[in-house]
């Protein structure tokens, strides 16, 4: 597709009050149940052998903004690939498929990002489960061996397992359909029990992170059905589990439910017609729902819909009519105002924007960096018809329109938040876009210039380890912190050198400020974690 018909379809999209399906985008031949994308590259795996009538053996990728097929075309031998994982920079491909390329590869295979080559890696995963669980933070990925049935952990980057473990075995023959590595624990959710037999903790446990334990604290005992556990991903607060179960925590839960990381079940309870959840997409306060339910979070909303974590309300973003004809959703992925969604239905790959959901604000432009007590205007592009909803920590300041007026106060860190609404439509607001504010009597210097005032941070974006250089050779005394997007101090290190290695593996991926200072100096850097 060319670019420019791809720009006039976005208009197009932005400009009516349905989502649309971006033209030109691959058709593959069969069932689509992963979807990851990474960086311009989209990648799909399922059932299909062929897209747009070429031979692709159950994986392919496409170019995001022309929807042009790549030329990678492993064969991966019979059966599903349903599930798609990055670690650092390899691509880690799970199903039930017994070859890829010719040579053995049972249920999970490892591919180079740069050039596609499948890697020499190879185990036995529990090729049985309906679906894959692979989880990954940073490098490490995780999954569950055929036998003995336990999750383990490999280093990507060396193919050599880390030796972590989790403990006790589980029961051969089990279905490990989800893995999640958040918050200091490894969560595993499908249908499944351990060895030793039936316990509260079958289909649906976490490990310790820091020693493979089983968590025996928390046992939610979901009341799986077909399906069991398939999706378990973190959101802004909360832990979220999708499956096909109608109890969870002792509570009714139609196929999804919400954890706070210490393992509390949340209120969230949207209201739907099945309890059959088959995917899942993290989206901030939000969560994308994928299943067979024509109603979800109280509206109409046929087999995907985007849920408020804290009402358990239907947005209004809403693929009908084109997910009517569809009879579930078995893989999500949004980036910004683009979902890729994966439908028994056609197309197969259905690819959607616009409608009246409005998108987040890409920036919010105003000074980062400021002195106590100074007054800065922040503003957003505007959209007629819509209101704007500001929140300011570290100041004061009012306004609906797209631009506000912020007093600072003492500092050292202030953030502004903006969330875009269109009020023609009910619940119906923008992700929050936010910018962390700098408020110290030197002024700071703003990220973005980090550069030229002798401060760089490499790789950016990255995954796990970051690298913090500083032009200056003598930095005796200082100190780096590390900070979240809500200004909260998460790590601090003192600068014995120019420079500084960080493994900031354990942290979940979003936008974090590098922050040094040397007496009344101040220097910042913003890195992204992917």
């Amino acid at each position: 597709m060319r670019p420019s018909l791809l720009v006039a379809a976005l208009v197009a999209a932005a400009c009516s009050g349905a989502q649309t399906l971006v033209p030109n985008m691959p058709e593959p031949g069969g069932s689509v149940y992963a979807i990851e994308k990474i960086g311009g590259t989209v990648y799909i795996g399922g059932g299909f052998t062929t897209v747009d009538g070429t031979p692709r053996g159950r994986l392919a990728r496409f170019n995001a903004a022309t929807g042009a097929l790549d030329s990678w075309a492993p064969n991966v031998g019979n059966n599903y690939v349903n599930t798609i994982t990055r670690a650092g920079d390899k691509l880690i491909a799970g199903g039930s498929f017994t070859s890829v390329d010719g040579q053995q590869r049972l249920g999970i295979a490892m591919f180079d990002l740069a050039t596609g080559a499948l890697e020499p890696w190879n185990d036995v995963a529990n090729f049985v489960s309906w679906r894959q669980g692979v989880g990954a933070q940073g490098s490490t990925f995780y999954y569950c061996p055929f036998s003995p049935c336990r999750i383990v952990a490999v280093d990507a980057a060396t193919s050599l397992p880390t030796g972590w473990q989790s403990t006790p075995l589980f029961e051969e023959q089990g279905s490990i359909n989800a893995i999640l590595v958040a918050d200091g624990y490894v969560y595993a959710g499908g249908i499944f029990r351990f060895a030793s037999g039936p316990s509260v903790y079958d289909d649906l446990c976490r490990f310790h992170l820091a020693t493979g334990e089983l968590d025996s604290t928390w046992h939610p005992q979901p009341s799986v059905n077909n399906f069991g556990v398939t999706a378990i991903v973190r959101t802004n607060d909360h832990v979220v589990v999708g499956g096909d179960y109608s109890v969870i925590g002792g509570q009714n839960r139609q196929g999804v439910a919400a954890f706070t990381p210490a393992g509390t079940l949340a209120p969230f309870a949207p209201n739907n017609s099945s309890y059959e959840v088959l995917s899942l997409h993290p989206g901030g306060d939000r969560i994308w729902v994928g299943g067979n339910s024509y109603l979800m979070g109280g509206q109409t909303r046929y087999r995907i819909a985007q849920l408020d974590l804290a009402t358990g309300a239907a947005t209004c973003w809403n693929a009908a009519p084109i997910s009517n004809a569809w009879s579930t959703v078995q893989a999500i992925e949004v980036v910004s105002d683009t979902v890729y969604a994966g439908p028994f239905g056609s197309p197969a790959l259905a690819v959607l924007v616009g409608g009246p959901l409005p998108p987040a604000p890409v920036a919010i432009s105003g000074p980062p960096a400021v002195v106590p007590g100074a007054t800065a205007t922040y503003t957003v592009p505007f959209i007629a018809g819509h209101t704007w909803t500001w929140t300011i920590t570290g100041g004061t300041g009012s306004s609906s329109t797209n631009s506000i007026d912020v007093t600072w106060g003492a500092g050292p860190v202030g953030t502004v938040t903006v969330v875009v609404n269109n009020t023609g439509q009910s619940n119906c607001s923008s992700d929050a876009t936010e910018l962390q504010v700098s408020i110290s009597g030197t002024n700071g210097v703003p990220s973005q210039e980090a550069d030229a005032h002798g401060l760089s941070v490499f790789p950016n974006p990255g995954t796990d380890h970051v690298t913090l250089r500083m032009a200056e050779a003598s930095v005796h005394g200082a100190q780096l912190e590390v900070l979240d997007a809500w200004g909260r101090v998460l790590r601090v290190e003192p600068m014995r050198s120019a420079s500084i290695s960080l493994d900031l593996g354990a942290l979940p991926p979003g936008c974090y400020t590098l922050r040094v200072q040397d007496g009344d100096r101040l220097w910042h850097a913003r890195w992204v974690k992917d």
